[in-house]
């Protein structure tokens, strides 16, 4: 193990008075006070440059009354630095700038140096925390933070700490657990912070590291009650929630925020296997009921969850039962319109069948009373006037009986689709677009019945038309000969 920190205070011969040392994610930066004849030798100056991970690089800056600086252009600097050395008094006074600038690796490692005091700077707000996990993850899938000064390990879905190389091979695709989240509720910071708590449930931990697992506590329980609510949001370090609109909005400072376990847990659940939005919903409306105030959102345990749950049970046999008695509903309604629709085409069918009839009662009345001579009809003599406008006459009757029954069709399917939709309707509160899509088979009973009826229709149809255009085809002939 390595620790910068100790590493400073060793080398530089001072104590915690003269010492001071910052550590965020991008950068290290020490600052030390010293005597000239505490400075290290070359040998020594060489050890701490040797320590910095290559991924990093490091700035040394030494004033007495003499100036030297290291960097790592810089070829001839050990020579610089005994000549820095021996050109100082003993006790004049030194100020040590040590300046850590930190740099990604290709497969998303980052160091850390001096883990307690990199939490101690973003655990001191955790706004700050928030913001800097969230700008890190827009950028990348996954983080992996190496530990130099303690033997360490913290694991979450997509968040990593360890003191040596055993990344986790299998991540978890964030991308979908965000969409997951933003069909779920409306956290109106999403795109700002597009944060889940699956980013911060500790999945495998030490015990020696007790500030990271507060902090990532605290996260995991904000976001799931950021999510577990209705509509949520952060303004100005404060956190609004509202589980539904008939319960009133509940705020609280984010620097009170708290760790619950059963929170996290009751999102979990909410949030993992089928029926996902049925769960979120009944959360919502029993920790609604309960909680009126944060106190009563901190007080929230195990007994609300499992009141949440068995909530949950009775609302699916509930769902359970109407989905049978909607299977029992679509049956008949697909029996009893097949049943119609199939006498629309046998309306269609008797109404050919009655215009053929009629064509031949037609011609045996005109022949038996003698307006229509059989043997000039078997000559091909010509018709009279009035005979054929009687009989166009006739065809035209019958050419409108087939339009007021193609009309009436029309009109039946119509109702028979409004039926259809309007029973999906009824459902539409207990099952979502999906369960009520398979339910009823993509609407396959429709399509079917439609296309029935249209193949139907149009063979009759064209039969009734072409006996009509053979009769008119046969009048004009008769014309044409006369």
């Amino acid at each position: 193990m390595f620790s910068l920190y100790e590493k400073c205070q060793q080398l530089f011969n001072v104590d915690n008075d003269a010492f001071s040392y910052y550590e965020a994610a991008s950068e290290v930066h020490i600052e030390i006070d010293s005597r000239a004849d505490k400075l290290p030798s070359t040998d020594g100056l060489v050890s701490l440059i040797d320590s910095i991970s290559l991924r990093d690089s490091i700035v040394i800056d030494i004033e007495t009354y003499n100036y030297f600086s290291y960097s790592v252009e810089k070829t001839d600097w050990k020579n610089e630095y005994v000549d820095f050395l021996n050109n100082n008094e003993a006790d004049e006074t030194a100020k040590i700038k040590i300046h850590v600038q930190k740099a990604w690796s290709d497969d998303n490692v980052l160091s850390i140096y001096c883990f307690d005091e990199f939490w101690g700077y973003y655990g001191e707000n955790l706004n700050k925390t928030i913001k800097f996990f969230a700008d890190l993850l827009k950028r990348r899938s996954y983080l992996r933070f190496f530990v130099f000064d303690k033997e360490i390990k913290l694991f979450t879905s997509s968040v990593f700490f360890s003191s040596c190389n055993d990344w986790p091979t299998d991540v978890v695709d964030r991308i979908e657990c965000i969409k997951k989240c933003e069909q779920i509720g409306l956290f109106f910071n999403r795109n700002d912070i597009s944060l889940t708590p699956k980013d911060f449930e500790i999945l495998q931990s030490t015990e020696n590291i007790l500030i990271a697992k507060t902090i990532f506590g605290k996260l995991e329980t904000l976001l799931s009650l950021l999510h577990l609510a209705d509509t949520s949001y952060i303004s100005e370090d404060m956190v609004f929630i509202q589980f539904s609109s008939e319960f009133s909005r509940i705020n609280y400072r984010l620097s009170e925020q708290f760790v619950n376990n059963d929170i996290c847990d009751i999102f979990k659940w909410a949030f993992v296997g089928e029926n996902s939005i049925n769960k979120f919903v009944i959360a919502r409306n029993v920790i609604g009921i309960k909680c009126n105030n944060i106190d009563g959102v901190k007080r929230v345990d195990i007994n609300i969850f499992n009141s949440i749950k068995s909530s949950y049970t009775i609302s699916q046999r509930k769902i359970t039962e109407e989905y049978i008695s909607m299977k029992k509903d679509i049956s008949e309604f697909i029996v009893e319109s097949s049943q119609q629709m199939q006498e629309i085409i046998c309306s269609l069918t008797d109404g050919l069948k009655n215009n053929f009839v009629a064509i031949i009662m037609f011609f045996i009345t005109i022949i038996l009373t003698d307006s229509l001579d059989w043997n000039d009809l078997l000559s091909g003599e010509k018709i009279s006037t009035d005979l054929c406008w009687i009989i166009y006459i006739f065809l035209a009757s019958s050419l409108a009986y087939l339009i007021v029954s193609v009309v009436t069709a029309v009109f039946k399917w119509k109702f028979y689709k409004a039926d259809f939709n309007r029973l999906k309707q009824n459902y539409s509160t207990m099952l979502d677009e999906q369960d009520i899509e398979d339910a009823f088979k993509n609407d396959e009973p429709l399509t079917t019945v439609r296309k029935r009826t249209i193949v139907s229709s149009i063979i009759i149809c064209t039969s009734w038309i072409a006996i009509l255009a053979l009769i008119v085809a046969w009048l004009i002939n008769n014309f044409r000969k006369g």
